[in-house]
């Protein structure tokens, strides 16, 4: 038997609740550059179809949840001017129903100079894969160490260490796997698209604020090109005369360490 009311009409079914949705990185008042990976969570009773990240009114991408609700978008800041800016991300749920998150205020701080080597033209070795290449890049640090003139890195970081900077403070969650957040040596992992592109924030001292980049383009016939870019955001005059003092080193250094991580690819694979 099915209850009606005095009108011999059935009762009204249940309210259909709206979606929730919020951003877990990048985190609240956060200096972003390069490209970021916006990321978060959602839940529904009958199931998130969407998810629409927006920074202020722009939307910068709309992706499908993961079973599990979470979800991710790349921003690829360059496009967008220094200043700050308000992300949100906007859920939508099987009905149509929308719930839009609480706002994540981030500053866009472009740098002023980059070094960039592109391993595919410096070498031109092939890897059998994304994932071989991409699988020797997110195991970079720790134990591992950098792979190309450690003894350099060993330098940098004795003269952080003696400035009180966290330049030994070595070590990682997992050797062999990366996530958002994760702390490895003094970098922070600030973006991630598995085998595209890995985003590090700097964390020694010096004055002004950095940003390693590791960016995986396929290529024909089994290639891959791996670039990686140094941003860095100077702070006052002694600011630039430190990162123009370093770029001769930078472009040492990146030149042997494209070239070292492929051929541990092409090793591995």
């Amino acid at each position: 038997a099915v209850a009606a009311d005095a009108a011999g009409d059935p009762p009204p079914g249940p309210v259909d609740a709206a979606p929730s949705v919020a951003i877990t990185s990048p985190a609240s008042g956060s200096t972003v550059a390069g490209t970021v990976t916006v990321s978060g969570s959602s839940s529904d009773d009958h199931g998130v179809t969407s998810v629409e990240v927006l920074a202020g009114t722009t939307s910068i991408g709309t992706t499908t949840p993961a079973a599990d609700g979470s979800w991710s978008v790349s921003w690829a800041t360059t496009s967008w001017p220094d200043g700050g800016v308000t992300l949100t991300a906007r859920a939508t749920d099987t009905v149509g129903h929308v719930t839009t998150s609480s706002g994540i205020p981030v500053t866009v701080s472009h740098p002023v100079a980059s070094t960039v080597m592109h391993v595919g033209g410096l070498t031109g070795l092939a890897v059998t894969s994304d994932g071989a290449l991409w699988a020797q890049v997110i195991r970079i640090g720790g134990r591992n160490r950098y792979y190309y003139m450690n003894w350099l890195w060993w330098v940098r970081e004795f003269m952080d260490w003696c400035v009180g900077g966290a330049g030994f403070s070595r070590g990682r969650r997992d050797p062999d796997d990366l996530r958002l957040g994760d702390v490895v040596d003094y970098w922070t992992v600030i973006g991630m698209e598995p085998e595209r592109h890995l985003t590090l924030h700097f964390g020694m001292k010096a004055p002004g604020s950095g940003i390693l980049e590791f960016v995986l383009r396929p290529l024909t016939h089994g290639h891959t090109e791996i670039t990686i870019t140094a941003y860095w955001h100077p702070r006052g005059v002694w600011g630039l005369l430190y990162w123009y003092t370093l770029v001769p080193a930078h472009l040492f250094i990146f030149r042997g360490w494209t070239r070292a991580i492929v051929r541990r690819a092409q090793a591995a694979s």
